[in-house]
């Protein structure tokens, strides 16, 4: 018992002889150095992230003989969609709006959009190249409230309303 008495005063004894206040300091200048350098490095990789976005169009050849080979196709089946919402509204309108949504995924998944889900091809297009991309998510939204929401009804005027931003999207895009 005696040798860890002796053996801890030695020890502080010679932690106490350092200077600890200079320690801190060089310490303290040493990560405020480190903490500069990190942002520096940060700031100047942003611009070469940056180019890794992804793009709406990655080649606008291929986004062409997408819509071109399936262009006809495309057409009628939106035509196809808008004649049975005309048929027995309210439900029509309902079912139209969940084939639209449908119909749109299956666009953007042709486009070479990746994600699980609608909602993941979504977020890969950009509001900059896309003027109608807002109302789209209102479209979508709104449609999963009608799938998964029970007794979630729309009228027959905002049913029709959020038909028409499905097909602004689907002219500003070449495909109507």
């Amino acid at each position: 018992m005696e040798f860890l008495r002796q053996f801890g005063k030695a020890t502080f004894q010679t932690f106490g002889d350092v200077p600890w206040g200079g320690v801190y300091v060089a310490t303290k200048y040493a990560l405020i150095l480190l903490s500069v350098l990190l942002l520096v490095g940060i700031i100047s990789i942003i611009p070469k992230a940056w180019s890794f976005q992804p793009k709406f169009y990655p080649k606008k050849k291929r986004r062409e003989e997408v819509l071109t080979w399936k262009g006809g196709e495309y057409k009628a089946r939106w035509n196809t969609i808008i004649e049975k919402s005309e048929t027995a509204p309210p439900q029509s309108l309902i079912l139209a709006i969940i084939e639209a949504d449908s119909f749109i995924d299956t666009i953007l998944k042709d486009l070479n959009l990746k994600g699980e889900h609608m909602a993941d091809r979504l977020e890969q297009l950009d509001l900059t190249q896309i003027n109608t991309l807002d109302n789209i998510w209102r479209a979508h939204r709104l449609r999963n409230q009608l799938v998964h929401t029970p007794g979630y009804s729309v009228n027959q005027v905002d049913a029709q309303r959020f038909l028409k931003y499905y097909e602004d999207f689907l002219k500003e895009i070449g495909v109507l």
